[in-house]
């Protein structure tokens, strides 16, 4: 704008974000397993640490939450903690850990 005048607010602007590019919020672990028929990428060993993971915000994902593998966690540690201190003979946490 010129002197003396005033711009106008900008509109908010509309952003379809690809679900893939959601950042999801993990609430709760609530499972761990090794998976034998998946290969770890780190590790390059047979054998992928997966967990179950519930969800803030999407109820319809937690009633049946699929097994995510472990990089999925790394924005919760302090979740996988509490978790394996509270069911030490489950597998993990990760090396990577």
């Amino acid at each position: 704008p010129r002197p003396g005048q005033t711009a106008p607010d900008p509109q908010p602007v509309d952003v379809d974000v690809p679900e893939e590019e959601y950042e999801w919020e993990v609430d709760e672990v609530v499972d761990s397993r090794v998976n034998r028929a998946k290969k770890d990428p780190a590790t390059g060993q047979r054998g992928l640490l997966e967990y179950k993971l519930q969800y803030r915000g999407f109820e319809g994902w937690n009633s049946v939450p699929s097994w995510q593998p472990y990089w999925d966690t790394v924005g919760c540690p302090q979740l996988i903690a509490d978790f394996h201190h509270g069911h030490a003979k489950k597998p993990g946490p990760h090396e990577s850990f």
